[in-house]
């Protein structure tokens, strides 16, 4: 048994599936930090652990998710993800099944500094923050928090700074989890904190 501290504009859509109850949420804030404050995301709670882990795609619909055994089923907008074309048929107009087993889930490891997700930290990371921030390429960053280079809970002109330092001249290293060349690792902040702000995919550390 548990008890959350949360408001919510409309009766939310809730699905409960053995350890898991996950359900809708409405921004804002801007929870998926995606930069505006109008999506419904997914947060799911585990029993196991006592921990809630929020979903960082924005929904189709805030009632277009399924729990079945442990596996999510739930709908998203290209367009809604920052026009990135998640199903590779080159364009960013569809809508998108995604499937998550909760079973298997977890926080993804990575490396602080490279948000290109190269597996090698150079200029070109530094080129990609302060290219996301102002001209919106890349227009989506699949590990935000590999771009947040001093680990201060948000990405900005800050981070792309800090890594040329490095790089050039002698200033301090990403924050933990560390650079490429330190194990892949986990972000110290907690999962669902203001400091978490998400990875969904860093191949180099799967």
């Amino acid at each position: 048994m548990f008890a959350g501290q949360m408001s919510f504009d409309i009766t939310p859509t809730c699905r409960l599936d053995g350890d898991f109850l996950a359900y809708a949420r409405q921004e804002p804030p801007d929870f998926n930090g995606d930069g505006d404050t109008d999506d419904w995301i997914i947060e799911v709670y585990d029993a196991r652990d006592r921990e809630t882990t929020r979903l960082r795609l924005s929904l189709e619909e805030y009632f277009s998710f399924l729990l079945r055994a442990g596996v999510l089923a739930f709908s998203v907008s290209e367009e809604a993800q920052g026009g990135q074309d998640l199903n590779g048929d080159g364009d960013a107009e569809d809508c998108v099944l995604h499937l998550a087993d909760l079973r298997k889930m977890a926080r993804p490891s990575f490396h602080r500094g490279d948000p290109n997700s190269s597996n090698t930290i150079d200029i070109s990371d530094g080129l990609a923050v302060f290219g996301f921030l102002f001209l919106g390429d890349p227009p989506a960053l699949s590990c935000k928090e590999s771009a947040d280079a001093n680990n201060d809970g948000t990405i900005d002109v800050s981070d792309g700074i800090y890594l040329l330092e490095w790089l050039f001249i002698d200033g301090p290293e990403p924050a933990t989890p560390g650079p490429t060349k330190a194990p892949c690792g986990l972000d110290p902040d907690p999962s669902g904190s203001p400091g978490d702000l998400g990875c969904e995919l860093y191949p180099a550390c799967r």
